[in-house]
């Protein structure tokens, strides 16, 4: 996942004559980094620099395209939904605005580059940087932003495209207990089941991948909204086919049962 800082952790297992030389390439974009000016300490510059050897390469490809021998991809695809609270636009339209009032961008994976890294939210100051920094094509797609207080219903059983779009922008990974799947890739579940006479709308609603899904519907599993003392949602609550309770929230998993806090993992 991409952090607001616009940052994102990778690892490679690599043959070992690779990562010799994708060292030493390091090394050497490192340096010159540095010669251009580069302020940061030699692990923030080697960072930057297998940017720089990806862009490079990219650059490379993109020529060949304009000489028929490359495939002239895009550097970047983003999806972005800018999100802006209501106190924000009240504090930018009197000339109020604090600093932890900046608008938060929500960066998803489009169907290249970033497909791998799972999206997340950012300042439209690094996103500025993502988007001027591409020495090749960016393809940048900017979404509205679904007004969550907005309930939708359907009358079929199916949930309709807007609906899935806003159950997803919020809930970004499945909601099962540890489950960090992106919920782009999960199915949207009636929490309570439409053969029971419950609505397809987006109060009932919630992304579970495919496998946790199918815990839900043959398993014993069951969930419900997590409210407040004032009925805001907060998150979700579950309960295993064994009676173990777990409760989902933004902040992660814990367990509302007394026992083995890790029991929840291994049960579906």
């Amino acid at each position: 996942m991409v952090d607001h800082t616009g940052t994102v952790c990778l690892d490679a297992t690599l043959d070992v004559t690779d990562a010799a030389d994708l060292d030493a390439a390091l090394a050497v974009v490192a340096a010159q980094l540095q010669e251009q000016g580069h302020t940061g300490g030699l692990d923030a510059r080697r960072a930057a620099a297998l940017g720089e050897i990806a862009r490079r390469q990219l650059e490379d490809d993109q020529h060949d395209a304009r000489t028929g021998t490359g495939t002239g991809r895009a550097a970047r695809d983003l999806t972005v939904y800018v999100h802006v609270s209501e106190d924000a636009i009240r504090a930018a339209a009197h000339g109020t605005a604090d600093a932890h009032q900046e608008p938060l961008a929500r960066v998803e994976p489009g169907p290249g580059t970033l497909s791998a890294l799972g999206g997340g939210f950012t300042s439209l100051e690094v996103l500025h940087r993502w988007v001027t920094e591409s020495t090749g094509r960016t393809s940048i797609a900017v979404r509205p932003v679904i007004d969550q207080r907005t309930q939708r219903h359907a009358e079929a059983y199916e949930f309709p495209d807007r609906l899935k779009e806003q159950v997803r922008l919020a809930e970004p990974t499945c909601v099962f207990p540890w489950c960090r799947r992106p919920s782009r890739r999960a199915d949207i579940d009636h929490v309570e089941p439409h053969a029971h006479g419950a609505g397809t709308s987006t109060d009932n609603a919630a992304p579970l991948c495919r496998r946790h899904h199918r815990a839900k519907t043959h398993l014993g599993w069951r969930y419900e909204r997590a409210l407040s003392s004032q009925g805001i949602a907060t998150g979700w609550r579950w309960t295993s086919h064994d009676g173990l309770d777990y409760l989902v929230t933004p902040a992660g998993t814990t367990s509302a049962t007394t026992g083995p806090a890790e029991a929840g993992r291994s049960l579906a």
